[in-house]
C-alpha cells in the first residue's frame, strides 16, 4: 500500500488537477465576480479539503465488505466534481449549464493526464517510482499536468475565450450535462474497477502476469477511448455554439447597419433643415438692425454647431459610434467631449468594440439627460494607449446615490433584471480579451473606465 503522504499526493492531484482545468477553461471567458483572488484563495482551501478528504475513507476500507467499499468509493467520486465545481462558481459569474459545460471539459482533460500518469506509468510501467523515486514522481507529475495542460488550453481554452461560445441558460441543458457528468463517472469508476479491484484479486503469478498486463492495457485503452470521444463530443457542441453566436453577431450587424440607415435618413433630413435655416437667417441679416443682427449670428452660430458633431478617428466603428451619439447629445443639449489618442488597429473586434463602448455612452446619455443643470449635462470620453494597455473613460455627472456591488451600479428602476445588463455586458466582453473594467462615483461624477490589451 502506498504511504500516507502518496496517497495525499495523488488525492490532491486529481481534486488541484481539476480545479486548475476548470479555471482554465473559465478564465477571460466568463466574468469574474467581486474580490476574486480572495475567492479563488478560499475556492482552493476548499479544493484541498475536498482532495483530503478522501483519506479517512481510503484508510477505513478494510473494515468493511466488497460492495460496501465500492459504494463508498463511487460516492465520493461522484461528490469530488461537484465540490469543486461550488469552488468555481464562487470565483465567478457563471450560469449552472455553462458551468456543467466547461467541468465536462475539465474532467476529460484532468482524466487524461490521470490515465497516462496513474495507470500507464505507475501502476503499470514502474510501479516502484512513488515509493523509490518520490522527488522524480512528483516532478513528472507536475511537468505532466504542465504540458497537457499548455495544449488543452491552446487547443480549447483559448477558442472558448474568443468565440464567446456558451449554452443555452435552460432548464433542458443543465439536465443533459448533469447526464453526461454521471455518464462519465460511470464510464470512469467502471474501468478503474475492472483495473485495481478486479486485478488486484488475482493471481499475481508468473502465469497469470500476462492476463494482467493484458486487462490493465484493455482498461487504460478503454479510458482513453472514453476521453477521446467526450472530447470529440464537446469539440462539436462547441462548433455549435460558435455558430449560434457567430448568428447572433451577424444578426447584430446587420441590424446596426438597419439602424445606422435609419440614423443616416433621419440626419440628412435634419441636415436639410440646418441648411434651409441657414439660408434663411443669412436673408435676415440683410435686412436686421444691429441688435437683431447679433441675435441672428448666435442663432447661426448655434445652427453651425452640429457640424462638429462628425467626428473622424481613423478607425469605421469608433467614427460612426461617436458621430451618432455626438448628434444625438447635440440634439438634446448635451455636450460630448471626445480625446481619441489611440488610433487602431485595435486587439478587440469592430463589432465588439462598437457593442461596448455603445453600451457605456448609452448609459452616460441615460443618465446626463435626467439633469437639469445645463452645466452638467456633459459627457466626457477619452481613448489612449498607456504602454501595453487601451484605456478608454467615460465620465458623467449624476443625481442622487448609486451603490455598487461586486463593482456593478445597483439599478433603482423597477425592472431589475433588465436594466444593468449593459454594464455586465461591458465587463464581460472585457474580460473576454484580457481586460477589465473599473467604476468609481466620486463627487456626484460617474467614471467608468474600460482596460483593454492594445495589438
Amino acid at each position: 500500500m502506498q504511504s500516507l503522504f502518496l496517497l495525499g499526493v495523488d488525492q490532491l492531484r486529481v481534486a488541484l488537477g481539476l480545479l486548475v482545468a476548470l479555471h482554465l477553461f473559465c478564465h477571460h471567458a466568463v466574468p469574474q465576480r467581486d474580490a476574486f483572488w480572495l475567492r479563488a484563495g478560499a475556492g482552493l482551501l476548499g479544493s484541498v479539503a475536498a482532495g483530503l478528504a478522501y483519506l479517512p475513507i481510503r484508510l477505513s476500507l478494510s473494515q468493511f465488505t466488497y460492495w460496501v467499499n465500492i459504494l463508498l468509493s463511487a460516492g465520493y467520486w461522484l461528490a469530488l466534481p461537484v465540490a469543486v465545481g461550488a469552488c468555481v462558481y464562487f470565483c465567478y459569474e457563471i450560469t449552472l449549464s455553462n458551468l456543467l459545460f466547461r467541468l465536462l471539459l475539465a474532467r476529460v482533460c484532468e482524466s487524461v493526464v490521470t490515465t497516462v500518469l496513474r495507470y500507464l506509468i505507475v501502476m503499470t510501467w514502474l510501479p516502484t517510482l512513488p515509493e523509490e523515486h518520490t522527488l522524480l514522481y512528483v516532478i513528472l507529475l507536475l511537468a505532466l499536468y504542465a504540458g497537457m495542460y499548455a495544449i488543452w488550453y491552446h487547443l480549447l481554452a483559448r477558442p472558448l475565450q474568443r468565440g464567446g461560445a456558451r449554452p443555452e441558460d435552460s432548464a433542458r441543458t443543465v439536465w443533459a450535462y448533469a447526464l453526461a457528468q454521471l455518464s462519465f463517472q460511470l464510464m470512469m469508476f467502471s474501468v478503474d474497477l475492472i483495473f485495481e479491484w478486479f486485478t488486484g484479486t488475482m493471481n499475481d503469478s508468473a502465469a497469470f502476469l500476462w492476463q494482467i498486463s493484458l486487462i490493465r492495457y484493455f482498461c487504460i485503452g478503454a479510458r482513453s477511448l472514453a476521453c477521446v470521444l467526450f472530447l470529440i463530443n464537446q469539440y462539436y457542441i462547441c462548433q455549435t455554439y460558435f455558430l449560434a453566436h457567430e448568428r447572433d453577431l451577424i444578426g447584430q450587424v446587420l441590424r446596426q447597419k438597419s439602424e445606422q440607415y435609419a440614423f443616416a435618413r433621419e440626419n440628412a433630413e435634419f441636415i436639410r433643415q440646418k441648411c434651409h435655416d441657414l439660408k434663411r437667417q443669412l436673408r435676415a441679416l440683410e435686412f436686421a438692425g444691429e441688435g437683431e443682427r447679433r441675435a441672428v449670428l448666435e442663432e447661426t452660430r448655434r445652427a453651425a454647431d452640429f457640424y462638429d458633431a462628425i467626428i473622424e478617428t481613423g478607425n469605421s466603428a469608433l467614427d460612426t459610434l461617436l458621430t451618432e451619439h455626438a448628434i444625438q447629445c447635440a440634439r438634446r443639449g448635451i455636450r460630448l467631449s471626445c480625446v481619441v489618442d489611440a488610433r487602431g488597429p485595435y486587439a478587440i473586434s469592430g463589432v465588439d468594440l462598437y457593442t461596448m463602448l455603445s453600451n457605456a455612452l448609452d448609459n452616460a446619455l441615460e443618465g446626463v439627460e435626467r439633469l437639469e443643470d445645463p452645466e452638467k449635462r456633459t459627457i466626457r470620453f477619452v481613448m489612449q494607449k498607456r504602454g501595453k494597455m487601451l484605456c478608454v473613460t467615460v465620465e458623467n455627472y449624476y443625481e442622487g446615490t448609486i451603490t455598487l456591488r461586486e463593482g456593478l451600479p445597483v439599478t433603482s428602476k423597477g425592472d431589475k433584471r433588465e436594466h444593468g445588463i449593459g454594464v455586465r455586458s461591458i465587463r464581460t466582453l472585457a474580460q473576454r480579451y484580457g481586460g477589465e473594467i473599473s467604476i468609481q462615483t466620486e463627487d456626484q461624477i460617474f467614471s467608468l473606465q474600460i482596460l483593454l490589451p492594445a495589438a
